[in-house]
């Protein structure tokens, strides 16, 4: 992505999270959910398969963002188990514990770029 240093300066997690929700939303397959409630949190996007859907899987994913100048290897692993006990506690709401074939993701951003993606059991 190629992005202007005015924009790239106050670029955050909002950003990541509407772009992902874009994409998503692009298929007739999906209902997808932009800060859904799920005990005591906000779950940041939750892809369920709509009522005609042929597709295999429904997920949750949890969007951590750090800016490239404050990245270190101790704050990305803060926050990969921020995001883990989130969806950890979000899974205990009935209405995604009774979800067949659901997949869980943390995603760890620095700037732009992908530093850790994680698929939880």
């Amino acid at each position: 992505m190629h992005l202007s240093q005015r924009n790239a300066r106050n670029f955050s997690e909002k950003d990541i999270k509407l772009i992902y929700l874009m994409i998503l939303n692009y298929s007739d397959q999906y209902v997808v959910y932009d800060e859904l409630p799920a005990l005591q949190g906000f779950s940041d996007v939750l892809v369920f398969k709509s009522p005609n859907s042929t597709a295999n899987y429904e997920a949750i994913i949890e969007l951590k963002y750090i800016k490239k100048g404050d990245a270190t290897e101790a704050k990305i692993e803060a926050e990969l188990t921020e995001g883990t006990d989130q969806i950890q506690r979000y899974m205990k709401d009935k209405r995604l514990a009774e979800r067949d074939n659901f997949k869980k993701f943390v995603v760890v951003f620095v700037g732009f770029e992908v530093v850790r993606l994680v698929e939880l059991p």
